[in-house]
């Protein structure tokens, strides 16, 4: 025995259409966009920049005023970003040109000045967050939004014609 089910789509037309008002509203950024880069693991984005500061660099020129320009941005408790993990700055040493750093799991490291100078000409040596917010970036955006209003919206009941129909001589269960 074949059970055949069949159904229409309804087709009555709704009597209004839905009103659409755009809006714009501000929203609070929390988080650095740049932030996915310094999760700890290297992506192709690293490598690439690697390789290209590579071919570039010059071994016999040092460029440590761009470290020393970076170093004086940088404050204690700031969240940095350097070569492709986070850290929490714990204190700056311009004498040596090195940074003292906190890493994900609360050790301590000092990073260099070859550190420092390595990640400023690959790209990924940056202030991400001074007084948990983000640093060097609008903390606000104006995004627009579409609001659709259905509640004038109506349809009619579906009838007869439009509900499926099912075999009656069959039982499902």
């Amino acid at each position: 025995m074949t059970t055949e089910t069949t159904a229409t789509p309804a087709t009555n037309p709704p009597t209004a259409q839905p009103t659409v008002t755009t809006k714009t509203v501000t929203v609070q950024i929390k988080d650095h966009p740049r932030h996915m880069y310094y999760t700890g693991r290297q992506a192709s984005d690293h490598l690439n920049a690697l390789m290209n500061y590579m071919v570039a660099r010059n071994p016999d020129v040092r460029d440590t005023a761009r470290v020393q320009t970076f170093l004086k941005k940088v404050k204690v408790d700031d969240l940095v970003g350097i070569g492709h993990k986070g850290y929490k700055v714990v204190g700056v040493d311009m004498n040596k040109l090195t940074l003292d750093v906190q890493n994900a799991q609360k050790n301590n490291e000092t990073l260099s000045t070859d550190d420092l100078e390595m990640a400023l000409g690959m790209g990924f040596c940056e202030i991400l967050y001074r007084n948990n917010k983000p640093y060097g970036i609008k903390t606000t955006k104006k995004v627009k939004l579409n609001i659709v209003d259905f509640s004038k919206v109506t349809q009619t009941a579906p009838t007869e014609e439009t509900q499926p129909s099912v075999d009656p001589s069959t039982n499902s269960q």
